[in-house]
């Protein structure tokens, strides 16, 4: 029995009539570039976030980068970012000409530790990109303080939470701008690609809304252009297929924290280091990310029991190539190079079967059963 790592298949096949019916609608429009469609899209979004208004963009990595632009950040500026989390986060401030400034994680959470954040906050810091990474909220309310107490903008790269609360409020919804990312694999994927941004700040979303279209004004019907921009409009197909999507958002993520209970009961009292869940915050799981001894072979095991799996990330910001002028080295930031090490993905999308769980989950178990480390010179 396979089992894939993800099955977007599985996931659309119910919403396919319903999909085809809303194309045909928006052909028959012939409207294909942002208008109606991608206003119902944002503004349903708004609602289920509890957001006065969305900013709908062509991707989570556009979403950052304009983020940024909004509050006027960019050269000889500097951004603190985690430097375990995809590598679109730290791009996006170099797209803008400031400097990625890396700060190490919490082992547990695998998210920024915000006692390294206040150690290199400096007179040229002008945003914290808190990222909640794998779905799980990152410690905001310790970051904020921090932030304000230097007038610092805190920015949400909610790619991989959308859904997941901190307390009371939606991440993305708790900082000066929040980011989304709608890419096929996230708890809200499209077709393709798509984005969004979110701010409680007239001036963000103003220029957010000029910067998607070019610049373009969108009070002024002559073609005037108002700021230099991107060509980062939502797709209106891509806007009426998440829109579709959001009315069902709930059950989605419900499976997604029942599956993860189900992993969780299953690897209690052995050595697998399951997602930590803290009581103050949720996680909406787009990735059950483990930890475990000898990674890389229980990969090859899974693969073999054809058995998907991933990782996220397997090398930290600092040590990617692309980064090499910032100076940083191998230690630099210990506790996300010996995660990296260590992190393993399983399947866990909506859909997934209880015994499909229980499989991988023996599976991995059996690998380790079988692989026990070497104690005294013996097994």
């Amino acid at each position: 029995m396979a089992i894939p790592f993800i099955d977007l298949k599985l996931q659309h096949e119910h919403l396919l009539g319903d999909l085809w019916s809303e194309y045909e609608r928006i052909f028959d429009a012939g409207n294909f570039i942002l208008g109606e469609e991608v206003e119902k899209f944002e503004n349903a979004l708004a609602e289920w976030l509890g957001a006065e208004t969305v900013v709908g963009v062509n991707s989570g990595s556009d979403a950052l980068t304009m983020a940024l632009r909004a509050f006027d950040i960019g050269a000889s500026d500097e951004v603190i970012v985690p430097t375990y989390t995809f590598v679109a986060t730290a791009d996006a401030v170099v797209r803008v000409g400031a400097k990625p400034v890396f700060v190490d994680i919490d082992a547990r959470t695998c998210n920024m530790d915000p006692e390294k954040v206040a150690s290199v906050i400096t007179d040229q810091t002008k945003a914290i990109i808190v990222v909640h990474l794998y779905g799980q909220a990152a410690d905001i309310d310790a970051i904020r303080p921090i932030a304000q107490e230097r007038d610092v903008k805190v920015i949400e790269d909610a790619a991989q939470a959308f859904g997941t609360r901190w307390r009371d409020k939606l991440v993305g919804t708790i900082g000066d701008a929040g980011c989304f990312s709608f890419y096929p694999t996230k708890n809200l994927g499209a077709a393709g690609d798509g984005g969004a941004i979110v701010s409680p700040h007239d001036s963000v979303v103003e220029k957010c809304l000029l910067m998607r279209d070019h610049g373009r004004s969108v009070t002024v019907p002559e073609m005037v252009f108002e700021m230099i921009g991107y060509n980062s409009r939502l797709s209106v197909l891509q806007a009426a297929f998440l829109r579709l999507k959001l009315t069902d958002i709930d059950e989605l993520l419900s499976d997604r924290v029942e599956n993860a209970r189900l992993y969780d009961q299953l690897f209690a009292d052995t050595e697998v280091v399951t997602p930590e869940f803290r009581d103050d915050g949720s996680h909406t799981y787009n990735l059950y990310t483990i930890q475990v001894r000898d990674r890389d072979r229980l990969r090859n095991y899974l693969r073999e029991k054809k058995i998907g799996s991933a990782v996220y990330y397997a090398r930290p910001l600092h040590l990617q190539p692309c980064f090499a002028d910032l100076g940083y080295h191998e230690r630099s930031f210990p506790v996300a190079e010996e995660v990296s090490q260590r992190v393993v993905s399983l399947p866990i999308y909506p859909g997934l079967k209880k015994h499909e769980i229980e499989t991988v989950a023996a599976t991995v178990l059996e690998f380790l059963e079988n692989n026990a480390p070497i104690a005294s010179g013996r097994r």
